[in-house]
């Protein structure tokens, strides 16, 4: 499958944009260079693989604009590690990795959630703070009648140093609409596979 099938597959419903809106952001990172595979002609177009579309997720949540998406987007993926809760200092950055995934960057955690639906379930949103860099996945469950609510936070190494303007912009992407699109991919795997 490629993108534009996902976009009318249920991505651009669950993320309440229109087809065209998700393909100008697929054009501004594919015109960056930045999307692997994918072939022009008849049944060709951008694969909708798991890395893919967190390198589209990312570009949505982490660029205020099209300009430049693909490479901020993969600077937002590779650059952003895992803080383990108690992690006391920059010199361990980047050596845990995140108990959910597996994973040490957030595109590689992202990359996971949406390649394996059953990780997702639990999701309750994943939290992008552009302005310092920080990226927190939060998860909602029930265990014994208590609702836990742990989160997995992502930075850059110099996160903490960055002055917070006194306005800014933290965008989400709730589970739901990360689950409508893992199903989605998962669906057309199933289908195809």
């Amino acid at each position: 499958m490629n993108l534009r099938n996902l976009y009318a597959q249920g991505m651009a419903e669950a993320l309440n944009m229109t087809l065209h809106e998700l393909y100008d952001w697929e054009r501004a990172i594919r015109d960056d260079g930045q999307f692997s595979g994918g072939r022009s002609g008849p049944g060709g177009g951008t694969p909708a693989t798991p890395g893919n579309v967190a390198l589209l997720l990312s570009a949505i949540l982490g660029s205020p604009t099209k300009r430049n998406a693909g490479r901020i987007a993969k600077t937002l993926n590779l650059g952003a590690m895992y803080i383990s809760p108690n992690q006391q200092s920059r010199d361990a950055f980047g050596e845990q990795k995140c108990p959910l995934t597996g994973q040490s960057y957030f595109g590689e955690a992202l990359t996971v959630l949406l390649a394996l639906p059953q990780k997702a379930r639990d999701i309750d949103r994943i939290e992008v703070d552009p302005d310092i860099k920080t990226f927190t996945i939060w998860e909602s469950y029930s265990l014994d009648g208590k609702i836990y609510t742990p989160k997995h936070r992502f930075a850059f190494p110099d996160a903490d140093e960055k002055e917070v303007p006194p306005i800014r912009t933290v965008r989400i992407l709730t589970g739901k609409a990360l689950r409508a699109i893992a199903e989605a991919m998962a669906a057309d795997e199933e289908d195809n596979g």
